[in-house]
């Protein structure tokens, strides 16, 4: 069968006849054919290129195309830098205070008491007197006793004490001064009997006399002197003992006066009468038992899990959210850690396991408390014994890197690519610690000023081509 020859310009036509015949039928293969196109590039193709494509990784996926064209990963970077990491931790707990035990003293008869229970006192308010006459009598006493010290030594200064008639140096250094002049005498007469004897002029017998006086002069002398050395010694000692008396007499007096302080009993703190255990008209037959117990120094303690031991630091700011002020967290800071784990501190109260593990099993609370000291202008209204829970803000200073550039994280470790100054990639192991604001804390694994990937590292391999790009 023969087909009549068509020229160019017949073809022509006859295309023209047809695409106006089937206009429509192509017009919506063209637009088929776009959109077809239009998706392959902005689906398909991105959707092959990405990392979290399930065909990425494998023998036909763009990874592989990659290696196998020689092609660099374009990759995103950061350094390791130090940076304040802050953390919330939260701990349950109470209201907590000191009790403070204010005591009387005296043994005698109450009259007064000036506060009440559930009274806010400050430091220096009175709180009760006692009756006081029995120890105004002993301080009277006390000043008498201390004045007859006074003039018992006036007495021994001058010496006009009976018992004190062989403590007088002075009148024993008369009657030696005396005895030495005597002895001069006899002693010059010695001499001139001595020569008239000599001489035959004068009896023997009296140079022997005057010789026995001489041997008593002298005998005088010695016993003068030995009671001079003794009356001066014993003088200085008298002396010692009436101004020890005097101190002594001084000390008794100022031990009345500051009995007498006890009498009026005087708040020792700023804080709260939580209970008064006397009453005017009552007689107090015990020394030292407690007549006022006080709440002061109130604080907020919180159970805290074991985990975050080594994150709480002293002066680390908080917020006690109170359940009695439900929208109203009250200032404060960490003030004491109390580093001991206990299994029984998981609230105020518990007597049974709590928190699932991820086996199912129960679980007993491992805490430790932190004492928070409550901010001075916010302790209105606070009573002790309130519950709720403190959000802790743990902050410190510590290498970092974006979270983003740590890979698999779990159980406190994760996997980071670092490059070198020639762009080679190297894989590590490293430790991680809090996350905060887009950073995460590097415990153990890199150091300050390297370099990772942030971003495109998920399929990365060791020895890969890279590109930087920011």
């Amino acid at each position: 069968m023969k087909f009549p020859s068509l020229t160019k310009k017949s073809l022509l036509e006859a295309l023209l006849r047809f695409a106006k015949e089937n206009l429509w039928i192509i017009a919506c293969l063209a637009i088929t054919i776009a959109v077809c196109v239009a998706l392959f590039w902005s689906v398909v193709v991105p959707s092959y290129q990405s990392p979290i494509n399930r065909t990425y990784t494998s023998g036909f996926g763009y990874a592989k195309l990659k290696r196998q064209m020689g092609s660099p990963f374009e990759v995103a970077t950061a350094t390791v830098e130090s940076r304040r990491i802050q953390k919330a931790i939260l701990g349950e707990g109470f209201v907590s205070s000191q009790t403070v035990l204010v005591p009387v003293i005296p043994m005698d008869r109450i009259l007064s008491v000036h506060v009440e229970e559930g009274q806010h006192i400050k430091k220096g308010d009175l709180l009760a007197v006692i009756d006081s006459r029995k120890a105004d009598i002993k301080l009277k006493s006390a000043q008498l006793a201390l004045r007859t010290a006074e003039a018992e030594l006036e007495r021994v200064l001058i010496g006009s004490a009976y018992v004190l008639a062989q403590e007088r140096p002075e009148a024993d250094q008369i009657e030696v001064d005396a005895v030495n002049r005597d002895l001069e005498l006899l002693k010059s007469k010695e001499a001139i009997y001595a020569e008239l004897v000599a001489n035959g002029a004068f009896p023997k017998i009296k140079l022997l006399d005057l010789q026995r006086q001489i041997a008593e002069v002298e005998k005088r002398l010695k016993e003068g002197q030995f009671y001079l050395g003794m009356s001066t010694k014993g003088q200085e000692k008298s002396r010692t003992i009436a101004r020890n008396a005097i101190e002594d007499a001084q000390n008794a007096l100022t031990q009345r006066e500051l009995e007498l302080e006890n009498y009026r009993i005087y708040a020792p703190i700023d804080g709260i009468v939580e209970r008064v255990l006397i009453q005017p008209g009552e007689y107090n037959q015990d020394s030292g038992k407690p007549a006022f117990v006080l709440i002061a120094d109130m604080w907020f303690e919180a159970h805290v899990d074991q985990s975050a031991l080594t994150m709480i630091q002293e002066g680390d700011q908080a917020r006690i959210h109170l359940e009695a002020y439900a929208g109203a967290p009250f200032k404060a800071h960490v003030s004491k850690i109390i580093p001991i784990v206990s299994y029984s501190l998981g609230g105020p109260e518990t007597n049974r396991p709590i928190r699932p593990s991820g086996t199912g099993a129960p679980e007993w609370p491992a805490t430790f408390k932190v004492r928070l000291a409550i901010d001075p202008t916010e302790r209105r209204g606070i009573a002790p014994g309130l519950t709720g829970f403190a959000r802790i803000t743990s902050t410190r200073t510590t290498l970092a890197v974006p979270t983003p550039a740590i890979l698999s994280r779990s159980s406190g470790s994760g996997y980071a690519y670092t490059i070198d100054k020639e762009n080679h990639v190297t894989k590590l192991l490293i430790s991680r610690g809090v996350t905060d604001n887009g950073w995460t804390e590097v415990v153990e694994g890199l150091q300050e000023g390297q370099t990772v990937i942030v971003s495109g590292h998920e399929t990365l391999q060791e020895g890969d081509a890279i590109e930087v790009v920011q």
